[in-house]
């Protein structure tokens, strides 16, 4: 070999050599980028040598050993089991926190005879030390649910089939229920149950860096895996108060879904062998001459063929101020194919700002309003100002017209071919320029096609119209009632669903946009023939009133769980006023051993709540916080607190006075939410506090009169790369007497969601910054949060934006990666990403929106307990940062447990949606799963416990 060529043999190795570096490099990287995400216990749960206690006084030594770098909990209990201190929780090994030894699976704990509130505990022979290996909380029930509760304002689409009734509702988050041919609850369709996603098509499946491989729900606010409609799309906020259909269609196995597109299901909650996914649906005009964006206008009313090749889409209404109509034709499409809807008979369009197209010929309509078909394929169309029913060929051939007074809803009987039609009110432009429209509702029955006389015509028993559409404002869905018949069971049974506004939480009060309908009112109601006349035999909201007592769905999503931990209870706070609807003049009570609900008053309308050791409740709204005995409602005052006249939220809101609150020093921030209240166990209070900084320019102080005095917005010490804006807080720590003992632990701290601190003075929150992995790349899903552990005052956050006060000098930035997105931090404890929902954290839709946000929870462990939305999970986090546990599959209500309606192994939780968690410490944890409207309960466990008298 000459020596040229040993030269280049020699840089064919060097290069090599390089390359497998850089390999190798990668892959370390992306290993400690995953690293975050693993659970960090061994799963062997035995003890080598058996928990033993030695010593006295103040010195009680615990010596075991493990067989396994497991999780180990010690708890201090009375002989009824009830913990007076938790010592100790976390994963042994390289990071176990203190008081365990690190790399050891022998252990010595001491415990110096104190509660958790430091105090000396007495009659120690009645008292018993605990010692448990393996954390293995499992599914107990499902607390504040109800299968015929109502989760929208929008009139629930109801379809009959041999199989049962199923119900569509879409509020941001999508359901499908079925019902048995009575109004019983069978089973749920959509949220999918666990352990059929691999049987759905067309579903957007990714590998999480968390393990396992889910699929990517859809809208910046990932609530719905549909696509439906409004509420999939990334690029603007209807993710939170859209509606994946404004039709639903079932024909046998099959299950039709359309809004902007058609989706494809199965009456087995999965697709049924098809893509999810089908054509174009809706149709889309211009309203108004001047406006920039068109209005897309979707079905009301949807029929599959007898064949199921083609669904048949009507009623396409709309409804806005000034500004009400129905097209005039009916469109169609393949039901298995991929093509868009067409035109089958009449008109599609707009002029002038109106439906056009209107005609009284036969093929010709005003207010194409319903379609129905029946056995033969024959198509029924309601021509609702033209008082007829019109029918057609498939071939789209007119055959006959049968009059009828408004026919608002068309539907078949499948069994015996009757011809039966709801009239009611319609958005219809005829209506909005005549009389108010006084007609009770109504139904007549008309034989089948070949002979269709009138049978009968009878009122319903329901609420009537009694207005004009040009007051009611704020909800643009185009349906005041929808009506099906169910011929399946011994007689027919007429079902009806009802629109229920309730525009007063969203603060919209001109005309008819503050109406306030009463939701126990406002259910499903099924209807039958008794001795004549119509009567309603069963009424889904009088037995979800009897049920859960609190109807409402849960505005914004927004379920805040609190426990009282002398009782045990479970305290729900969902919003009913305040700016934007954050805060609630009630909570629902919940004992977790017997269900009872109980909905109780709070003496003014909270933003947020907290419970100390003593079982007191703290509340707060923008500036204040008050102390009180629950079961009292009598004021603790603080010492160091100020008198205030009245305090509550603005409204709709409840005012209160108060003896001796702490004023905090808060403004609102620009999505009228804080950042979180809790309560340590030495009774030290942090709170999240958003101060509106003013910017340098306007100084620290301003005058008034000869005094000079703090302006009402904070005012922190700044420096290069802190940030300020509308959201941005102050962390700040006072001790139960109301004395500020820390302030502003956290300089430079982004929006947070959820703030505690534990025994030790150490702080936890969720940042709205998304975690910086190891190989400097952000965790791929920007919405999520950042779970961050520190120690008050011994912290820094430094951002790289250029829109910061002071911005960053050139050459300061720190010599390593980012810590979060956009964000150094200087002696942070720990980090744990992929967590919580950030909805100003979307670049799109105008910024985001953080109405819908999150919130986890801190045990006396100083254990994390931290919602996972996207990844369908829980996680529980140590207090040095590691991965004990993960809990919870991608599934719905059906999967609840081993003995549920869809057997679910393991810890038994299936989760769509949630984004709330609360825990009774060692007892059980809660979590809010508003994808399936429920609070969850799960019993915490141990895989192995051994317990030993003092």
């Amino acid at each position: 070999m000459s020596l040229k060529d040993c030269i280049k043999f020699l840089n064919k190795i060097k290069l090599i050599f390089i390359l497998s570096i850089v390999f190798y490099a990668n892959q370390t990287l992306l290993a400690d980028a995953l690293e975050e995400f693993k659970v960090k216990r061994e799963e062997i749960y035995e003890f080598v040598v058996a928990p033993k206690i030695s010593g006295s006084g103040d010195k009680i030594k615990i010596n075991f050993t493990t067989k396994g770098y497991c999780d180990v909990t010690i708890a201090i209990e009375d002989e009824q089991g009830k913990i007076l201190r938790h010592l100790a929780s976390g994963v042994l090994g390289k990071n176990a926190p203190k008081p365990f030894q690190k790399n050891s699976k022998k252990q010595s704990v001491i415990w110096n005879g104190k509660d958790d509130q430091a105090r000396y505990l007495e009659n120690r022979n009645r008292l018993s030390i605990r010692v448990s290996l393996g954390i293995n909380p499992v599914f107990e029930k499902n607390l504040f649910w109800s299968p015929y509760k109502r989760i929208s304002q929008v009139c629930p689409r109801i379809e009959s089939s041999k199989e049962g009734v199923f119900v569509y509702e879409g509020a941001g988050i999508d359901t499908i229920k079925q019902y048995d041919h009575s109004g019983k609850y069978l089973k749920t369709v959509h949220p999918f149950a666990a352990g059929t996603y691999k049987n759905i098509k067309g579903l957007r499946m990714k590998k999480f860096p968390q393990g396992e491989t889910r699929a990517l729900k859809q809208s910046m606010y990932q609530q719905t895996l549909l696509t439906s409609g409004n509420n999939a799309s990334i690029n603007d906020q209807m993710g939170r108060k859209g509606w994946a259909a404004t039709t639903m269609s079932v024909r046998g196995k099959s299950i039709a879904l359309a809004y902007l597109k058609l989706n494809r299901l199965a009456t087995d909650g999965t697709t049924g062998g098809l893509n999810l996914e089908g054509g174009k649906a809706s149709a889309t005009f211009k309203f108004r001459a001047r406006q920039n964006k068109f209005n897309i206008v979707g079905a009301t009313s949807s029929a599959i063929s007898p064949d199921k090749k083609w669904v048949y889409l009507t009623g396409f209404a709309y409804r806005y101020k000034y500004n009400s109509d129905c097209m005039h034709g009916v469109l169609r499409m393949p039901y298995a194919g991929e093509g868009d809807a067409k035109i089958f008979v009449g008109k599609i369009s707009a002029e002038n700002g109106r439906a056009a197209g209107s005609g009284t010929n036969p093929g010709e309509f005003k207010n194409a309003s319903s379609v129905a078909c029946d056995s033969k394929g024959r198509v029924y169309v309601s021509d609702y100002a033209n008082d007829r029913i019109q029918v057609f060929t498939p071939e789209g051939k007119f055959l006959k017209a049968i009059k009828v007074f408004r026919p608002a809803q068309v539907r078949i009987n499948e069994r015996n071919g009757d011809i039966y039609v709801f009239s009611w009110v319609i958005p219809s432009y005829e209506l909005m320029k005549g009389a108010k429209y006084t007609k009770q509702p109504k139904l007549t029955i008309f034989k089948p096609f070949d002979n269709p006389t009138k049978i009968s015509e009878k009122e319903l028993p329901i609420i009537g119209f009694r207005d004009r559409f040009k007051h009611y404002i704020g909800l643009t869905s185009a349906l005041n009632y929808y009506g099906e018949i169910d011929p399946w069971g011994d007689k027919v049974t007429i079902w009806i669903g009802l629109e229920c506004r309730n525009n007063e939480a969203t603060g919209v009060h001109p005309g008819d946009g503050g109406t306030k309908t009463s939701w126990a009112n406002s259910g499903i109601k099924l209807i039958q023939e008794v001795k004549g006349k119509y009567v309603v035999i069963r009424d889904f909201g009088k037995i979800a009133k009897k049920a859960i007592v609190r109807c409402a769905p849960a505005y914004n999503a927004l379920q805040r769980l609190y426990v009282n931990p002398v009782s045990g209870k479970l305290y729900i706070g969902e919003p009913d006023s305040g700016p934007t609807g954050k805060s609630s003049k009630w909570w629902v009570e919940v004992d977790p051993e017997t269900e009872k609900i109980n909905v109780i008053p709070l003496p003014f309308n909270a933003m947020e709540g907290a419970f100390d050791l003593n079982g007191y409740v703290y509340l707060r709204n923008t500036n204040r916080i008050v102390r009180y005995d629950i079961n009292t409602w009598k004021e603790i005052p603080f010492d160091y607190g100020v008198e205030t006249k009245a305090i509550g939220d603005s409204i709709n809101g409840k005012y209160a006075p108060s003896i001796s609150a702490i004023s905090l020093p808060a403004k609102s921030p620009v999505c009228f939410h804080q950042g979180g209240i809790s309560i340590s166990p030495k009774g030290n209070i942090i709170a999240s506090c958003a101060y509106r900084f003013v910017g340098i320019s306007q100084g620290h102080y301003k005058s008034k009169g000869k005094k000079v005095v703090p302006s009402q917005s904070y005012n922190p010490t700044q420096y290069g790369g802190r940030i300020s804006g509308a959201t941005v807080p102050c962390i700040h720590v006072w001790d139960k007497h109301g004395k500020m003992i820390y302030a502003d632990v956290a300089p430079g701290v982004a929006q947070i969601d959820g703030v505690h601190m534990d025994k030790n003075d150490n702080i936890y929150f969720m940042h709205t910054p998304t975690r910086k992995m190891a190989d400097n790349k952000s965790y791929f899903d920007y919405m999520s949060e950042t779970l961050t552990k520190i120690k008050p005052g011994k912290v820094k956050f430094i951002s790289s934006s250029k829109k910061a006060p002071i911005p960053l000098a050139s050459g300061a930035q720190p010599k390593r990666n980012q810590d979060i997105k956009g964000m150094w931090v200087d002696n942070a404890e720990w980090f744990y990403g992929g967590v919580g929902y950030a909805g100003f954290s979307e670049p799109r839709a105008g910024g985001g929106c953080a109405c819908w946000f999150s919130r986890f929870s801190l045990d006396l462990y100083a254990r994390s307990i931290v919602p996972e939305p996207y990844y369908y999970s829980v996680s529980i986090v140590d207090s040095n940062g590691n991965l004990i546990t993960r809990l919870g599959v991608p599934g719905n209500v059906d999967s609840s447990g081993k003995k549920s309606k869809v057997p679910l192994p393991g810890d038994g939780l299936s989760l769509f949606y949630a984004c709330y968690t609360a825990t009774h410490t060692d007892k059980r944890i809660f979590i809010s799963d508003h994808g399936n409207g429920r609070i969850v309960s799960m019993k915490i466990k141990y895989h192995k416990s051994v317990t030993n008298k003092l």
